[in-house]
């Protein structure tokens, strides 16, 4: 648009370097036109006042050469006659030729000069469309300047909203870690504290050694169990930690470009042709980044929230690891006992019903007490062939691993 603009004024500039030398070529023709014009009346001039001298010189001759003096004389006024007249002829068309030329350039002048009227036409015309064309772009200037606002603005909005999330964020990771922390030290602490008393009572304790080292077998594993959880989840949260490190860098990429395409939008203001186009694909594209970044800090949130939960049935399972740490405590309590006699018991010790012919004592193939028939209704496999034997149900809880905890309500009563 700006070419278009100029182009009136070079071509006013062409057509007045075309008009000025033939304007000068003109002159000198003219010059040109009046010298020879001159020199033909001067020639003219001449002609006359020779054949005015020949006249006389012949009247002034004798008589008895006035034959011969009048043909000399004649023969003389004849040559230069015809002399005369061929530089007239010459000048004549040369003078021809000049007024041909001056009237062509006289033509080519008026035709410059038409164009050069027209094209001042079109100057001005130019010059109007041009001033409204600057009027327009001041008013989108304007509106650009208060979209770009709009657009720092939000920009500024979403770096503190963003800042704030990265605090939460840390503060966060930090309670989980001292949290983490101090249950893993109390963790083990407990653990450490349980097996001491184990390995006390499997000192003192030989009749009970089989449960007893089943028992230790089962902490153990459970244990290990809870290391390995207590590692998966770390490496889980690490994992999270680094995908969360990972995005929060992403996102500071996307602000980094954010500020790039600000500056370039800025600089677009001088082009204002493209400005109308490309303005309305920057806006779209900040629209499209600042959903982006929205959905960003939702999913971030979510994931927060995630954790809690996690945080929370970690809890949960510590807890219920915590009991039955303490039922197996009060189980290897109870199974400090010897093979039991059938007179040293008169009823059962589970549902205190007391023996008869009909109601006979059996014993638990496992711990070695006395019950009565339906309190031994349990059945694990044992030996090398795997024949069932009948316990009772505390060490059927102890020996099958997916029944639920017997003494999480109360233990057994000796």
């Amino acid at each position: 648009m700006l070419m278009c603009c100029f182009k009136p004024q070079d071509d006013s500039d062409v057509l007045s370097s075309l008009v000025e030398p033939l304007a000068d070529q003109i002159n000198a023709l003219k010059e040109k036109l009046r010298a020879t014009d001159e020199q033909l009346q001067k020639c003219k001039e001449c002609g006359h006042h020779q054949v005015k001298n020949s006249d006389k010189s012949a009247t002034e001759q004798s008589s008895h050469v006035q034959l011969d003096a009048t043909t000399s004389t004649n023969t003389s006024f004849e040559s230069q006659k015809l002399f005369g007249c061929d530089m007239c002829s010459n000048y004549e068309a040369e003078l021809v030729k000049e007024q041909k030329k001056t009237s062509d350039l006289q033509a080519r002048v008026v035709a410059c000069e038409k164009a050069a009227e027209r094209h001042k036409e079109e100057l001005l015309k130019e010059i109007g469309f041009r001033k409204e064309m600057e009027e327009k772009w001041n008013e989108k200037k304007e509106q650009h300047k208060q979209q770009v606002t709009e657009l720092t603005r939000a920009t500024e909005c979403t770096e503190q909203d963003l800042k704030e999330l990265r605090q939460h964020f840390n503060k966060v990771c930090s309670d989980m870690k001292i949290n983490l922390g101090r249950l893993t030290h109390e963790r083990e602490n407990e653990l450490h504290e349980l097996l001491l008393k184990t390995h006390q009572e499997l000192i003192m304790e030989k009749i009970g050694k089989e449960a007893a080292e089943q028992s230790v077998n089962t902490l153990q594993s459970e244990i290990s169990l809870l290391k390995d959880r207590i590692t998966n989840d770390q490496h889980e949260r690490k994992g999270m930690e680094e995908s969360l490190d990972l995005e929060i860098k992403s996102l500071r990429k996307q602000i980094d470009q954010l500020d790039k395409e600000k500056r370039k939008f800025l600089a677009t203001h001088e082009k204002f042709v493209n400005a109308e186009r490309s303005s309305q694909d920057i806006l779209t594209d900040q629209k499209r980044k600042i959903e982006d970044l929205s959905e960003t800090v939702k999913t971030l949130e979510s994931q927060n929230s995630e954790l809690k939960t996690r945080v929370s049935s970690l809890q949960q399972e510590l807890h219920t690891t915590e009991t039955v740490q303490k039922d197996l405590v009060r189980l290897s309590q109870s199974l400090q006992v010897r093979w039991q006699h059938e007179e040293d018991v008169e009823e059962c010790p589970s549902c205190r019903t007391g023996f008869s012919s009909s109601r006979k004592k059996m014993h638990c193939r496992h711990c070695g007490q006395i019950f009565c028939g339906p309190c031994l209704s349990r059945t694990v496999m044992s030996g090398p062939n795997s024949r069932p034997s009948k316990v009772c149900d505390v060490c059927h809880t102890l020996l099958v691993k997916s029944s639920a905890p017997y003494f999480s309500e109360a233990p057994p009563t000796m």
